[in-house]
């Protein structure tokens, strides 16, 4: 199976989120107000939770791409929090899901890049390692 593949649904492994559904769009409306410490506190309430799934969905990553793409999804979110439109979905922790989902995307855009990078390197071994590396009389 690759790692893209899920075993289950994405809700299915998701770890609880610490707020309700009414705290969570009351923090994203604060959000979408320019509410100074709403980035915070959406931070300090999921940051530990989205990790703690991620881990356990993609248990063969490297806790820092987890956190890397984690991270990219709350500055995505803060730049932009109204990409989360919570009239679309009727989950009982929307911004949580919301946030999970925005995080895999972006440990999936991260995986691709490494092994793009991983490629490239092995090419440029190749050729170094090769016979005819570099002589061209």
């Amino acid at each position: 199976m690759s790692i893209y593949q899920r075993a289950t649904p994405f809700s299915a492994q998701m770890s609880e989120s610490p707020l309700s559904r009414e705290q969570e769009l009351e923090l994203h409306r604060r959000l979408v107000e320019a509410d100074p410490v709403a980035p915070a506190e959406i931070a300090e309430a999921f940051f530990e939770c989205m990790i703690t799934t991620l881990r356990e969905r993609n248990s063969r990553i490297g806790s820092d791409l987890i956190q890397d793409a984690a991270t990219e999804a709350f500055l995505a979110l803060t730049k932009n929090p109204r990409s989360f439109d919570p009239d679309k979905t009727s989950a009982p922790h929307p911004l949580f899901t919301y946030l999970l989902m925005s995080a895999q995307g972006d440990l999936h855009n991260l995986l691709t890049r490494e092994t793009n990078r991983q490629r490239r390197l092995v090419r440029l071994e190749n050729v170094e390692l090769s016979d005819d590396g570099g002589k061209y009389l």
